[in-house]
């Protein structure tokens, strides 16, 4: 991973887009280069309407966003350095699919981004398992991002594996970085082409990530008292409690209803939004350590005025046990993803 930084001053310019790391409904992440620079860059670039309101639009909410994160630096936050409006000069060009022929004839919105090159939490958990020290390790380093993006009066949102990344490859020197600030699904008009999108894979679904009030829309009270809005901070540590069970089983989190002494899987979209939405929890792990279940249990607490901060959560007793006793059994019990 390449730490590009510049000044105000600078103006910073993207040399040739090399390849298509990830897409998604919303948009395409690139890996590209600074000009003149080997220093590797990541640009998401965002699908925008053809209509020339709508695109405008869409193109002022995301700069609104962009200007907030822009000056956000910490080690376990993804960095954006800069975003800008042009052609895109990518050397591979030949290579992409022939759907895409207009698109890069087309100026776009694009979004320069610190590159992890260790991919997704998400895509590590399909292939391994991972250790407790390194659970406890970098669920420290999610709580510390997230206290930091907190304390910047900035709510993640849609926190899930797929938006947390990994410095590098390497799993025991890197760490995880916090993605996935720029929430294109709340900033894009609902009418954005997707002509672009015939190739995209569907991933893990933002849904069994959500808190309930997140999913009800109802109001709640955050951090300074008596401020009341939708969809605030708490609702991240709920989202990290959901993440903490994905590093632990290595799935999505999952929903089980017990009754008339049946167990039923709650699988499907809708279905994981009314059991949610009605009372209903995601399944945590039984054979962890006490002090991890605990921890899990105050993440996933119904009122969110129950849950801890992030910066409270950094002083969870978890974060100061000794994992060389459950090393063995840990990754022994560690389930297939």
């Amino acid at each position: 991973m390449a730490d590009s930084t510049f000044t105000a001053n600078q103006t910073p310019l993207i040399g040739d887009i090399t390849s298509v790391l990830k897409e998604s409904s919303h948009a395409k992440l690139f890996l590209g280069k600074w000009y003149n620079s080997k220093d590797s860059i990541a640009v998401k670039i965002p699908y925008l309407d053809y209509d020339e309101s709508k695109r405008q639009r869409d193109i002022d909410r995301i700069a609104r966003v962009m200007k907030k994160i822009l000056p956000f630096d910490h080690v376990n936050v993804v960095r954006h350095f800069h975003h800008d409006i042009g052609i895109i000069k990518a050397s591979v060009t030949h290579r992409f699919n022939t759907l895409d022929s207009q698109f890069y004839r087309i100026p776009q919105f694009q979004i320069v981004m610190e590159y992890c090159s260790g991919g997704t939490l998400h895509d590590l958990l399909k292939i391994s398992p991972i250790a407790a020290r390194l659970l406890q390790k970098w669920a420290r380093q999610l709580a510390d991002g997230l206290a930091y993006l907190h304390e910047r009066r900035c709510a993640h949102k849609d926190l899930k594996g797929d938006h947390i990344f990994l410095s590098s490859p390497d799993v025991n020197c890197c760490c995880l970085k916090i993605g996935g600030l720029v929430n294109l699904k709340q900033l894009l008009s609902s009418t954005t082409t997707s002509m672009y999108c015939g190739d995209i894979t569907n991933k893990a679904s933002s849904f069994a990530f959500m808190s309930p009030e997140m999913i009800t829309g109802s109001e709640v009270e955050i951090e300074p008292v008596g401020e009341t809005k939708k969809l605030g901070r708490r609702s991240d540590i709920w989202s990290l409690g959901c993440v903490l069970i994905q590093m632990i089983t290595r799935s999505i989190p999952q929903f089980l209803k017990y009754k008339d002494n049946k167990v039923t899987a709650i699988t499907g979209e809708l279905a994981i939004v009314y059991f949610v939405g009605s009372g209903g929890f995601p399944t945590i792990p039984s054979d962890i350590p006490a002090l991890l279940k605990q921890m899990i249990e105050q993440c996933l607490a119904r009122d969110p005025n129950d849950r801890p901060t992030a910066s409270e959560l950094l002083q969870h007793p978890f974060f100061s046990c000794c994992t060389n006793s459950m090393e063995d059994q840990w990754m022994q019990n560690s389930p297939a993803g």
